[in-house]
Parts: C-alpha cells; structure tokens; sequence
C-alpha cells in the first residue's frame, strides 16, 4: 500500500561550527565555614557559516503533493574560503552538518542530518618559516654532593621546520657528554599539543600527548658522537585549525635524557 504524503517545502540547512566545553571544579568556602566544591560547565562557540534555502516549495507556499517513488533533488553549496578543518577533540570539536526538514503542514516536522568533512589545505612551500633550518640546543650539568659535573650538550638539527604527516624526520644530533655520569638514551619526542579555550568566561584546558618517540645511545662518561637518524611522523588527520579561535593545534619536537642509575 502507497501513502501521499503532503508537505509545504523541503529545506536544507548548512552548518559550521566549533564547540568546547568540559567541566571546571572551584573550590568556595560555604556559610559554615566548611570548603565546598563547585562543579559547572564552561562552553565555547564560534560559528563559521549557516545557510538555508527551500529545496521545493517553501514557507508560505501551499500544498505539494508527493507522489510514492524515490525522488531526487539537487543541491549545492559554496563554502567560505578560510574555513578551518574538520577536527574532533576530547573537550571540542569543528563539524559541518547538513539538515534537511521536510516541512509538513499541521504535523511535526521530519529532519535528517549528516556531517560532511571539510578539508583546509596547508601548502609548506608557500610558508617560508617552514623552509628555514631549525637547530635545538639542550645542556644539562648534573649535580653532587661536593661539586657539578661539566655538562651534557646536545646539539640537534633540522635541515627545515615544517613537515607533513607520513614524513620522515631528519635528524643530526651532536651529543659531548663532558659529564661524569653515563647516559642511557637520548629521546627525540614528537608531540601533539592541544588548546581549548571557553569565551565567557576565558578559561584554556590544555593537553599534550607524544605521538611518535626515537631514543638513541648509550653514551658513556666523557664521550663525544656524532648520530644521523630519523623519526617517523604518523599518519595524522588535517590538522589546519588557523582560522578557529577557540581551539588551537600545533606539534613540536622535545629533546630529553635518561641516565643510568646505579
């Protein structure tokens, strides 16, 4: 058995979005003099975009009737330039969503939504900061119970600062342990780093996470190398999030030891 069904319009509606939010806990001393604790959510939005137009018929359009059958309608959108990338987060996220409601006279409306993902090119080589060598320098003097040791220096260089996900990272490290303690490894982390922010009131939850990691030695006391190697950048989502105010996106590279205990 086939139904009509009859309707005003169908509307599509396009959304892009950012929210944050996460729970913050502030101590207040109550009216007894005992310290209470206080939990309520802070929240962040910003909005990108938002359009809405009838795919058939519209608001103040009479009755249309829909003969049974599948039915195909066309549509488009064009999306602003500087949108940032899709991205979902433990504390916020970037989405696009697009609505479509079928608009019935006298009975609640019948929605359909689904998320679509936009993607915002990030080109290194029109970025000249990321064609620049890098150079890290880390020195470490280990202390004792009657002086300190002469230092642990390691020299690290980048032939560039920018790489994208699924590259190789070169790596020249220059380690003098001029120390008199012996060196278990040397870390080389590649780390995430997230930031999100809340409008009203301004609050920041940060995070950090080590995505990729390479260690190198031992390195004996008084001992000088030089070591060529390279650590691996996992494949990541796109991660251009320049155009987001409330949540910001970056990687780096952390150099740190570990000596050995005796």
């Amino acid at each position: 058995m086939f139904f009509l069904i009859y309707f005003l319009g169908i509307k599509i509606k396009f959304l892009g979005e950012a929210r944050t939010q996460w729970v913050e806990t502030e101590k207040k001393e109550g009216q007894d003099g005992k310290t209470e604790e206080e939990r309520k959510d802070v929240t962040g939005h910003e909005e990108y975009f938002q359009i809405s137009y009838y795919l058939l018929g519209g608001a103040n359009s009479g009755e249309t009737e829909l003969q049974p059958g599948a039915h195909t309608y066309p549509f488009t959108c064009a999306l602003p330039p500087t949108l940032p990338s899709s991205f979902e987060g433990e504390h916020g996220h970037v989405r696009y969503t697009i609505k479509v409601t079928l608009d019935r006279p006298w009975k609640f409306d019948q929605d359909s939504k689904m998320a679509f993902t936009v993607i915002s090119p990030v080109d290194l080589n029109l970025m000249e900061k990321a064609r620049e060598p890098e150079k890290l320098v880390m020195e470490k003097t280990f202390c004792c119970w009657c002086c300190a040791s002469p230092p642990l220096s390691v020299i690290v260089s980048l032939p560039v600062k920018g790489f994208v996900a699924g590259q190789a990272i070169p790596l020249l490290a220059e380690i003098d342990n001029q120390s008199n303690v012996e060196i278990e490894k040397v870390k080389f982390q590649f780390r995430k780093h997230l930031a999100f922010h809340t409008m009203s009131p301004r609050m920041t939850k940060k995070d950090a996470k080590t995505i990729g990691e390479l260690a190198i030695g031992p390195f004996n006391k008084t001992e000088q190398r030089t070591v060529r190697n390279s650590l691996d950048i996992p494949p990541l989502p796109p991660s251009n999030l320049d155009n987001c105010g409330i949540i910001d996106l970056h990687y780096d590279l952390m150099v740190n030891y570990v000596k050995f205990y005796v």
